[in-house]
């Protein structure tokens, strides 16, 4: 599937959006951001309506608007990471169109972070870049007051124009880590960069293809669901509940150190794959000979500390061979109606780009905790009885603990309801991984 592709004047503005902006957007709020309540009682644009009301009238107030935009970006993200939890319990209930729903916005919400973070803001028609002075300019329409793009084809418009961007290249590269040492630092020597846009276009997927398939969008959001039945036994239900889980890490120095380290693995192997040169060997020396060839050399380059977790074994695939299964079912794009696994799959990694951007964001800042915040989305979800800041992977453990609690009853869902009940709950829980992620 292709897009079509971007007016030029949308790129030219989408161009001169700037992070930084937002950045000091979001330092002239860090008291509310510190308190939890993230802007202030008395602020402008608190509510969406109130940005409304003066864009339609073409007087929207930059500043405000910035500060309100800059606190979005981790808001989106752990908002997404409600939808996935959404969309998880859903899927465990047998509803599968109910499971692809969630997990579509929750990969909204990943994109409209990600965007925030870099100074474009997208609501409705109402669509603003955020310029280095921290002028605010509408993206798409010819005059202030006009309607712009709605916010499903506008995300998708942003999102893969700034994918290819050095900024995102930059961002991903320092979000993804492995024993707090980012990628950029581990492949340093290596062409990682060409993977961050096809990564991104891939688990991008469904937003593109919503963006431009409304009716796709639609089978499962308004469409009577049982004429149009999607097939999932309950015990590929409970393997893949196992499964989603296997990409975070109660016992890391990050909570995604586990799925950031197939990550530079791919990242690795096909950057080496590409100096690859057939010609210059016999047909019986391969691809896999030349990786494992050069897997020594890389090894040599990258810091002590990851060493004993990116071995020798692991990268050439003879320890753990296969990638983890979400990152298998988010390459799954066959078919007009994508896969609650594979929709799942791609809300997760995005969702763990947006929260490494939003997390880092918070820091530049100086902001010091965001502890009254966490606390909040805690204990409101009922994630635990009380918020124990010092021991945060304890919401890990609790989930690890009892997953394997399902796995006597993967032959008949109601079975599994009446043995592991509480285990079930737990495992649809993606909020206890977004609150992480603001931990790390």
């Amino acid at each position: 599937m292709t897009s079509k592709p971007i007016p030029t004047h949308i790129k030219v503005r989408l161009n001169a959006a700037k992070s930084s902006s937002v950045s000091s957007g979001l330092s002239r709020v860090l008291p509310a951001v510190e308190s939890g309540e993230w802007l202030p009682p008395s602020h402008s644009y608190r509510r969406i309506s109130d940005i409304e009301r003066d864009a339609s009238s073409g007087s929207i107030k930059s500043k405000e608007y910035t500060e309100h935009i800059a606190v979005s970006a981790p808001l989106h993200s752990m908002d997404g990471w409600r939808y996935l939890s959404g969309s998880l319990g859903a899927l465990i209930h047998g509803d599968y169109h109910g499971a692809r729903h969630m997990a579509y916005y929750a990969e909204l919400r990943a994109a409209l972070s990600i965007l925030a973070s870099a100074g474009i803001g997208i609501s409705n028609g109402w669509n603003y870049a955020i310029d280095g002075s921290g002028k605010c300019t509408r993206i798409d329409a010819s005059t202030d007051t006009e309607d712009g793009y709605g916010t499903h084809k506008m995300v998708w418009m942003a999102f893969e124009h700034w994918i290819t961007s050095s900024d995102a290249k930059m961002r991903i590269g320092k979000v993804i880590q492995l024993r707090n040492h980012p990628l950029s630092t581990i492949l340093y020597q290596h062409r990682w960069q060409a993977q961050i846009p096809h990564w991104l276009n891939l688990w991008g997927l469904d937003i593109r293809r919503y963006a431009s398939e409304r009716d796709a969008r639609n089978l499962s959001s308004y469409e009577p669901t049982d004429l149009n039945r999607i097939s999932i036994t309950w015990e590929e239900t409970c393997t893949f509940l196992a499964e989603f889980w296997g990409g975070v890490d109660a016992g890391g120095t990050n909570t995604f150190d586990n799925v950031d380290k197939h990550l530079i693995r791919i990242a690795l192997r096909d950057s080496i794959s590409e100096n690859f040169d057939e010609d210059s060997y016999d047909e019986s020396f391969s691809v896999d000979n030349f990786i494992s060839q050069e897997v020594g050399n890389a090894l040599r380059t990258m810091p002590g500390a990851v060493s004993p977790v990116l071995t020798p074994q692991f990268l050439q695939r003879l320890t753990e061979p296969d990638d983890l299964a979400i990152i298998r079912y988010a390459k799954k794009t066959s078919g007009a109606e994508a896969h609650p696994f594979s929709m799942i799959s791609r809300a997760f990694l995005l969702l763990r780009i947006s929260s490494g951007i939003s997390n880092e964001f918070v820091k530049q800042v100086g902001a010091r905790t965001l502890g009254k915040w966490l606390e909040r989305v805690t204990l409101d979800a009922g994630l635990a009885e009380i918020w124990d800041e010092n021991n945060p992977y304890d919401l890990l453990t609790e989930v690890f603990n009892t997953i394997s609690d399902i796995e006597p009853h993967h032959t008949n869902r109601y079975l599994g309801f009446s043995n592991c009940a509480a285990a079930l709950c737990l495992a649809r829980q993606a909020e206890r991984i977004g609150v992480l992620a603001f931990c790390d």
